[in-house]
């Protein structure tokens, strides 16, 4: 716990923290999804273990849904941004998009650059 409340409250990384020494990738996640699938859903009415499938929800076998999702997501949390806001939404999904989902459409739901 001392070493996340020192993360959050003094911005600093723990004393035994260390990066990768490369960038990486996504590279092999089909085989770790394939190893241990799940479907997207809850707790149903509040309560637990009584988890229930979501099928409006994304997941990893639909690469297109899930970034719709996400993009739906934002425009729900941010539904009329401004200024630098809006301007660091709208790269932040171009970084999102041209890194995980080239194959898709791109959505610009809070226009363009």
């Amino acid at each position: 716990m001392e070493a996340a409340a020192s993360f959050f409250r003094d911005m600093k990384f723990p004393p035994d923290f260390h990066r990768s020494s490369h960038p990486t990738s996504g590279e092999g996640i089909e085989q770790v999804i394939a190893a241990h699938p799940w479907l997207p859903g809850g707790n149903a009415d509040g309560q637990l273990n009584n988890y229930v499938v979501d099928p409006t929800s994304a997941d990893f076998t639909d690469p297109c849904g899930l970034y719709v999702f996400v993009v739906g997501a934002l425009q729900g949390l941010y539904p009329n941004p401004t200024g630098i806001l809006r301007r660091n939404l709208i790269k932040n999904l171009g970084y999102f998009y041209n890194n995980g989902f080239p194959q898709c459409p791109e959505l610009h739901p809070f226009g363009q650059l």
